[in-house]
């Protein structure tokens, strides 16, 4: 199966003589508004897309919705980039952090670029001039000492911490990387670029890097290697496109990005853990973009708007001469895996076999069947 998707988009493909995945629609007809009145410059959701936090525009000011982004609050006086962890009760920007979902704020130790937890809430890394990271919600802070004579400028952390990718701020710069939570670095084999956007998946074994003019380059191997992504299609020409945002799913079968030529921007959709790209068709936009850590929800800004996508995780299947293993995305919990033998019956029954999680992957193996066909689907919020 090569690790590619084992449907295409709201069809069927067969796999096997016996097995065929049934597809749900994958994506929504359109882009849901939320919020009309925000202009936003970042945006972060938990892992449910219902705690939002992002920085205003015309603030500066740090708010936060409890409900999916119909309503906000203002939490602070902040601007710059947000990031926050997967359950919603860590929050940061540039000039503070919260640990108690934004009911009060601590200052750093220093007044870094950018702020960002690791997805399980337990690290911290602040980067500026130098980086300093905490494990213990700012208690006491480490400095390591082979990255404090550089100024930085973008960050992205696995979801332990473990791995942390960090990029000059005074671009053209290389990529670099340390797989021990911030202890010891190096630098990548990533080109000397004009980044503009860092982003990694929960394991840190894929990391997707947007460049000023230029195509994406992607690493499957925590930076050992890398390759060119070009992208094609509405307000794009050639390699010369820029990146401002990128985020992906904790498997990184989702990937997210917001490119432009030099005008206005738009988004762009991978399913395929970043093989071949879609444009989304969401009005032209620069402005940021998150997603759920089981890429089932997209959250967007475009003008004044504050706007919401949910999407159908794709269910993938490798066979072998006597199983199967379908797999989708973890956690993706209002999605059950289904069955049935007939298409022309309505009768599909729930898969009953227990679910292991492995790479941030639900995966089901099954046996396969003797004769006939076997259909598969994942039932949820749309279909």
């Amino acid at each position: 199966m090569g690790g590619k998707p084992a449907s295409n988009w709201g069809g069927m493909r067969a796999i096997s003589a016996a097995a065929i995945i049934l597809s749900q629609v994958a994506r929504a007809q359109s882009w849901q508004a939320v919020d009309q009145s925000l202009l936003l410059n970042y945006v972060c959701c938990d892992q449910s897309a219902q705690t939002l936090y992002g920085t205003y525009q015309d603030g500066p000011v740090l708010l936060k919705s409890t409900n999916g982004g119909a309503t906000w609050s203002e939490v602070l006086h902040a601007d710059g980039a947000v990031a926050c962890s997967v359950d919603g009760a860590k929050v940061s920007v540039r000039s503070a952090f919260s640990t108690n979902g934004a009911a009060s704020f601590v200052t750093p130790p220093t007044a870094p670029n950018v702020a960002v937890w690791s997805a399980n809430g337990n690290m911290l890394v602040l980067a500026g001039a130098g980086i300093y990271i905490t494990t213990n919600n700012g208690v006491s802070w480490a400095a390591p000492a082979s990255v404090q004579d550089t100024t930085w400028g973008y960050l992205a952390l696995s979801s332990s911490g473990r791995f942390i990718i960090a990029i000059p701020a005074s671009n053209p710069a290389p990529i670099y990387l340390s797989t021990n939570y911030g202890v010891n670095w190096r630098q990548t084999t990533a080109p000397t670029a004009l980044w503009r956007s860092i982003a990694c998946t929960a394991d840190g074994s894929k990391i997707i890097a947007g460049m000023a003019n230029g195509p994406l380059d992607i690493s499957e191997d925590s930076g050992q290697t890398w390759q060119q992504q070009i992208m094609a299609g509405p307000r794009l020409s050639g390699t010369n496109h820029s990146c401002s945002a990128l985020t992906c799913s904790a498997d990184g079968s989702l990937t997210v990005a917001v490119c432009s030529d030099g005008h206005d921007g738009g988004i762009y959709v991978s399913r395929d853990f970043g093989s071949t790209w879609a444009y989304d068709g969401l009005p032209p936009t620069t402005g940021p973009v998150a997603c759920t850590p089981d890429g089932t929800t997209l959250v967007a800004a475009s003008g004044a708007e504050v706007l919401v996508q949910h999407l159908a995780p794709t269910l993938y299947l490798s066979a072998s001469s006597n199983q199967l293993t379908l797999s989708w995305p973890a956690p993706s919990s209002q999605y059950a895996l289904q069955q049935i033998s007939d298409l022309g019956s309505t009768n599909w029954a729930a898969v009953k076999n227990a679910i292991t999680v492995t790479n941030y992957r639900n995966q089901v193996t099954l046996p396969a069947p003797a004769v006939g066909n076997v259909f598969y689907r994942l039932n949820g919020p749309g279909s």
